[in-house]
């Protein structure tokens, strides 16, 4: 039954579409002097502003806008399993090149003060 009504909005959609062209190709008017009269009409321009100015959205007031810069949270043991083990990887690469930089200081302090004495 769905298939049915389906089929016959679609066949009405294209007869309608059909009529409307056959009767776009009627027309006795030359399309360019169409376009430039409506184009030229002031009332028609300030309408068409003001429809643009009403219709514009400002980006920061959209939903999409502000679930962007809030990031979502996720209660999975397995994202927090990957979180944990980043951080742990982060520090562990910060606590190696802290240690070998101290271990350098440390070497160096002792030459110099081996080469004062």
């Amino acid at each position: 039954m769905a298939q049915v009504s389906l089929l016959f909005l679609i066949l009405t959609v294209v007869i309608g579409f059909e009529c409307v062209l056959s009767q776009m190709k009627s027309c006795d008017c030359s399309c360019s002097n169409l376009e430039n009269a409506l184009e030229n009409d002031p009332v028609l321009k300030a309408k068409m502003e003001k429809l643009a100015k009403e219709m514009t959205v400002d980006v920061r007031n959209t939903s999409s806008h502000m679930r962007s810069l809030t990031s979502a949270t996720d209660d999975r043991p397995s994202a927090q399993a990957a979180g944990y083990v980043g951080v742990t990887i982060l520090c562990l690469v910060l606590g190696l090149l802290l240690f070998f930089d101290g271990i350098g200081i440390i070497a160096q302090d002792m030459v110099t003060k081996q080469q004062l004495q």
